[in-house]
């Protein structure tokens, strides 16, 4: 039992000394780590210098464009269509006063010939009714004068004492009063006949006028310069007055309508610079100005609506039809500083102050600095929703602190870099 404990000891002794042997050359073989009292460990921020400039605020709409100038063409006259231009085909290019349509016009024709003999006749009428008025105001003097004499040579031979001879006289006077009120009477009623006549001639040259108008009405012509978007008839149709033809728009004028949230009613004024463009990011495809806004606000969509007009002498840069975004100005914000939303601690700002004042604060080749934190409660404008307006409160030149709010506070020490600088480094 003795010889048991003493091999056990010794063993045990053993074991101990092997481990205390093997844990000192591990530590020995282990190099010391020399203490940097230089560096010391800071947050890392980023800044942007505080400049002043005008900001020009925006509104992002949404809108489809539609053509300024469309018509549905209609047949004036009734009629069988005996002739169809081969170019009234949907998409085809037509210039104004170019004949599309030919209807059926020898009934046309007929009625016009009918009206210019009824025209011709009624003028007949009415030269004859002149004539018989002339004849009769150039009798009406000679009665007259044949009146007065005959009165004359009555008074002669009542002063004769010639009673037989004067009641003869009295009697011709009589007769000839009779015939002059005679004259007078057909004078009127001729002068009214030839008025009557006179209405007649303005109604049938007015018939005259629109059977002609109808015989031009069967050759149908494109209204203006434009593009067939649908064709609505065929050969041997027979069409009525207002029956649909032809479908036909001015592709150089175009209308875009541009929907915007109710929130920005009283933010869009008239004349407002416009950008339409196929995608938010694309390319600008037109510039002007607004020309027309809705009066009122949609109560379903909560949107109301602004109209600009996009007016070319050749082509139009968009087509009807076309889902556009609208980039539209708003107010000129003058001499303001604009700082990133997330640049905000609730309602204060951090700015970093330079250690050494007198050194350059950023480095040509690095683009950072170490820095101490300031805190700053500027005057904002107004808030968006990725920047606000501040109108006091900073200085120019001075470097905004824009990233890792939560690590730093007032009198913390950080690590101040530019964007330019984590670019660099991240290529």
């Amino acid at each position: 039992m003795r010889n048991k404990v003493i091999i056990s000891f010794f063993a045990i002794c053993v074991i101990s000394y092997w481990t205390w042997e093997g844990y000192s050359f591990f530590v020995s073989q282990k190099k010391s780590v020399e203490k940097n009292t230089d560096i010391q460990a800071h947050a890392t921020v980023v800044v942007e210098k505080v400049e002043r400039k005008n900001f020009q605020e925006r509104f992002l709409g949404y809108g489809i464009t539609s053509a300024l100038q469309k018509t549905n063409v209609s047949a004036g006259v009734g009629g069988i269509v005996l002739w169809i231009s081969p170019r009234l085909r949907k998409g085809s290019h037509v210039e104004k006063g170019e004949a599309l349509v030919q209807l059926d016009d020898r009934d046309l024709k007929e009625s016009v010939i009918s009206a210019e003999a009824d025209l011709k006749s009624s003028k007949a009428l009415l030269n004859a009714i002149k004539i018989d008025l002339v004849s009769i105001k150039n009798r009406v003097p000679l009665v007259e004068k044949s009146l007065s004499a005959s009165q004359r040579e009555l008074f002669r031979l009542k002063n004769t004492g010639s009673k037989s001879a004067a009641d003869r006289h009295t009697l011709q006077i009589s007769e000839i009063e009779q015939s002059l009120l005679s004259l007078k009477s057909a004078y009127r009623s001729k002068s009214a006949e030839m008025q009557r006549m006179l209405a007649q001639i303005q109604i049938k040259e007015s018939s005259l006028v629109q059977a002609k108008n109808n015989l031009v009405r069967a050759t149908i012509l494109a209204p203006y310069k434009g593009r067939i978007v649908e064709n609505f008839v065929q050969i041997g149709t027979r069409v009525t007055i207002g029956s649909k033809l032809f479908h036909l728009i001015d592709p150089t004028q175009i209308e875009a309508t541009i929907s915007l949230g109710a929130s920005h009613f009283n933010e869009i004024n008239y004349g407002a610079e416009v950008e339409l463009r196929y995608h938010q990011e694309g390319e600008v495809l037109w510039k002007g100005p607004i020309m027309r806004i809705s009066p009122v606000v949609d109560t379903h969509s909560r949107t109301f609506k602004v109209f600009c007009e996009v007016r070319s002498v050749k082509k139009s840069p968009i087509p009807p039809g076309a889902f556009v975004f609208a980039y539209i100005n708003g107010h000129l914000y003058k001499d303001v500083i604009v700082v990133p939303r997330n640049a905000f601690n609730n309602t204060s700002l951090y700015v970093a102050k330079p250690l050494e004042k007198n050194e350059k604060q950023f480095s040509t080749d690095e683009n950072f600095m170490e820095a101490s934190i300031e805190e700053r409660f500027p005057k904002v404008i107004r808030y968006f929703r990725d920047f606000v307006l501040v109108e006091k409160g900073l200085s120019l030149h001075e470097f905004l602190v824009v990233s890792n709010l939560e690590e730093i506070a007032a009198q913390s020490r950080v690590i101040a870099v530019t964007r330019e600088y984590l670019e660099r480094k991240g290529n």
